[in-house]
C-alpha cells in the first residue's frame, strides 16, 4: 500500500472564516500547558483550511528584500 502525502487525519474547515472561528473557540477554551494552534492555513492538497501551531513561513517577497 502506498502512502499518499497530504492532510489525512487533520481537521478541515471549508473557509478561512470557519477555520478562524474554530481557532477563536480553541483559544477561549485553552488549558494551561497545552500547545495552541496559532493560525489557519489553506491546504494545497485538499483545498480546505487547517490549523497549525507552527509560525508562518516568510513569503518569497519578504526574503527577497
Amino acid at each position: 500500500m502506498t502512502h499518499k502525502p497530504g492532510c489525512t487525519g487533520k481537521r478541515k474547515w471549508p473557509s478561512e472564516d470557519a477555520a478562524d472561528a474554530a481557532l477563536g473557540h480553541i483559544w477561549s477554551q485553552c488549558k494551561p500547558g497545552r500547545r495552541l494552534e496559532t493560525r489557519s492555513y489553506p491546504c494545497d492538497h485538499c483545498g480546505k483550511w487547517h490549523l497549525t501551531s507552527q509560525p508562518a513561513q516568510p513569503s518569497k517577497e519578504d526574503t527577497a528584500a
